[in-house]
């Protein structure tokens, strides 16, 4: 009954700081030493018409499912955006207005960088580029074949098919579905197809087999229109998967098509100096990295040989690369941890996993588990990762979803975001008031927990001076921190209104993807199917530069700056410690104290307090020395004086007998 109590009554407070938040966006809340919330200024707020697809300068029809978004800024300072659509199965390349610069349908591949093992494990458009056991095929221009009625030359034509090397078969038959329109003949080793009349028909080409084992027969179907004009020029072949070896080889190049593609990089290996443009390309289970200017693929990740993919397929959802051009890939259903891959796509280890420290009477029960229990503990035990940023050192920020027990009750939610340095070790630093975790008060567990349970990361973005941004895809909010681990700002009531059309965009809906341009924020939200921008208001701008000045260790800049926060907003408690790092600074260890103190800060209250201290205790040291050389002297004294008294006592015999 307590607990229940104590639930509601945190609940409560909650929502109570909630409704402080202002409709016009200018206030909020954010949480206190004590991890309570409390009312507060918001940081960025939503100021202009989001960009939708006419804004973008993208047809409607194309933007429908719009997946990732990603800035890429080079040595000059020329940005381009990359956009992805995972329906539409199309790249969006935008300049840095975000202006759309040009549609991306298809990758050129060409065939000769290539051998046949790789040819084979890679897919376009969802099907095998070259076909898997084949046995009967035809050539790409024979799938639609249009002849003229009773035309010697183009009233008739060969058909161009191929039976799979080394296979042992009795026959291949070719019939047509309707003799009339047009028929198939065996002349010598060809088969050939006349058209007789005005129509359509399909001619069907079977292969049977010999292999008692395998009788099935294997079919093929040919397209055929008779017209009683000469026929329209055939369309150029568009056939970008299910090639046979032979064919793929003659044609020498052909254009991928993407299936499903979820996440879009770019970056510039270091070392190499190699620009690259890196899709995860998910439904057709592989990376494809290409030139950025020509669109040529490059190379081709896909399955790796690891005992984790034997009994699950490889599906990529978000890429990075470090500064010497490893991959880090998140993939589904891949609890490991974040794959790493060499820069030539060969698979090396799982980095960054999260573990669940179990109980000693959880480990006891687990002895007497069943192996069908154990795999669903597996999917429990291990951190699901959801998205990557690198910051300007080459660091890895990485977000996960809380950590739960085979109740599906919270057990560590302080680890959801991380920083990676290149060993895969966690460096982030923790030094606020609460971990770095998003809302701090929710509901842990029970048939709330799906509403009010932990927040639920689903992008990281990172600025210049160390200060990152999450975007919780749950409560649709956006939490900023500073490199220390602080928590800025929440933000995240975007307000804008279309008033011409009716319309009302005031929340994240479905949140996939932030980035920083600048000062600003960009959060691409894909039920919404648009790019919001989120603008410092005039208090985040300074917690921002505050927030850069101790940054580059400048504490006395940054005081200034947060003495102008507290101003605005006396409940900004860690703008009163950046202040009182200004005091102990200039050595006014007793002023610093104040300020700690307000900002609830106990290790800096205390080193202040030991440094205040030893102060105290230098100023009065001479004093203290002068007292006891003092006091030295006076016994001194008091001994020549005693002695002397006793001395003059015997030498006049004073008390002799």
């Amino acid at each position: 009954m307590k607990q229940t109590i104590k639930i509601a009554i945190v609940i409560m407070t909650f929502f109570v700081a909630l409704s402080f938040v202002s409709v016009k966006g200018v206030s909020g809340y954010t949480y206190d030493h004590k991890g309570q919330p409390i009312y507060s200024t918001i940081g960025l707020t939503v100021n202009q018409e989001p960009y939708v697809a006419s804004n973008l300068g993208i047809p409607n029809a194309s933007f429908t499912s719009p997946e990732d978004l990603f800035l890429f800024t080079d040595d000059l300072g020329n940005e381009t955006f990359y956009i992805i659509d995972s329906n539409s199965h199309l790249l969006f390349v935008l300049d840095g207005n975000l202006t759309l610069v040009d549609t991306i349908t298809s990758f050129k591949v060409d065939v000769t960088k290539f051998d046949e093992q790789e040819l084979r494990a890679i897919k376009s458009a969802g099907k095998p580029v070259i076909e898997p056991d084949f046995k009967l095929s035809i050539r790409e221009n024979m799938s639609k074949v249009a002849l003229q009625k009773d035309d010697a030359i183009l009233g008739k034509v060969t058909i161009d098919y191929e039976i799979e090397s080394g296979l042992t078969y009795d026959r291949v038959e070719w019939t047509s579905a309707n003799s009339t329109v047009a028929r198939v003949e065996e002349e010598g080793s060809d088969f050939v197809i006349y058209g007789d009349a005005a129509g359509v028909t399909t001619v069907t080409g079977k292969l049977f087999l010999t292999a008692e084992s395998d009788p099935a027969e294997k079919s093929v179907s040919i397209q055929v229109t008779v017209t009683e004009e000469a026929p329209a020029p055939a369309p150029a072949p568009t056939k970008n998967h299910s090639f046979t070896l032979n064919e793929l080889q003659d044609l020498g190049m052909f254009q991928l098509k993407l299936n499903g593609a979820v996440s879009v990089y770019r970056a510039v290996n270091q070392i190499s100096g190699d620009d690259l443009l890196y899709i995860c390309d998910k439904a057709n289970n592989q990376v494809v990295i290409v030139d950025p200017t020509t669109y040529e693929v490059e190379q081709f990740v896909t399955t790796p040989d690891d005992v984790t993919f034997e009994t699950k397929s490889f599906s990529p959802n978000t890429l990075i690369t470090d500064r010497t051009g490893r991959m880090y890939i998140i993939a589904d259903n891949v609890y490991e941890g974040i794959m790493q891959f060499s820069q030539a796509g060969i698979f090396n280890r799982f980095t960054g996993v999260n573990y669940v420290t179990l109980t000693p009477w959880e480990i006891f029960w687990r002895n007497f588990s069943t192996e069908a229990q154990l795999e669903k503990q597996s999917s429990i035990i291990n951190t699901s990762f959801t998205s990557m940023a690198v910051d300007k050192a080459g660091f890895i920020y990485a977000t996960s979803y809380a950590t739960t027990n085979d109740e599906g009750l919270v057990t560590n939610d302080n680890a959801m975001i991380k920083k990676l340095n290149p060993s895969g070790k966690d460096i982030l630093r923790r030094n606020g008031y609460q971990p770095p975790k998003g809302d701090v008060i929710y509901v842990r567990g029970g048939t709330e927990a799906t509403v009010r349970g932990p927040s639920k990361f689903v992008g990281i973005g990172v600025n210049a001076y160390g200060v990152y941004t999450v975007v919780d895809g749950k409560m649709g909010k956006l939490f900023t921190y500073d490199n220390e681990g602080n928590l800025l700002y929440i933000s995240g009531q975007p307000f804008y209104i279309n008033r011409e059309k009716g319309t009302q965009i005031d929340t994240l809906s479905n949140p996939v993807a932030i980035t920083y341009h600048g000062e600003d924020v960009l959060v691409l939200d894909k039920n919404n199917k648009a790019i919001l921008t989120y603008e410092l208001t005039d208090i985040g701008k300074l917690i921002n530069q505050a927030a850069q000045f101790e940054y580059v260790g400048d504490n006395t800049s940054a005081a200034a700056v947060w003495e102008q926060v507290v101003a605005q907003n006396a409940n900004y408690e860690y703008a009163y410690i950046g202040i009182g790092k200004m005091y102990m600074k200039a050595e006014d260890y007793q002023k610093a104290m104040d300020y700690f103190q307000i900002g609830a800060d106990r290790d800096a209250y205390s080193r202040a307090f030991k440094l205040y201290r030893d102060d105290q205790i230098k100023a009065a040291f001479p004093m203290i020395m002068l007292g006891i050389f003092a006091l030295i002297g006076i016994y001194i004294i008091y001994r020549i004086i005693h002695r002397d008294r006793y001395k003059k006592a015997d030498e006049s015999g004073v008390g002799d007998e």
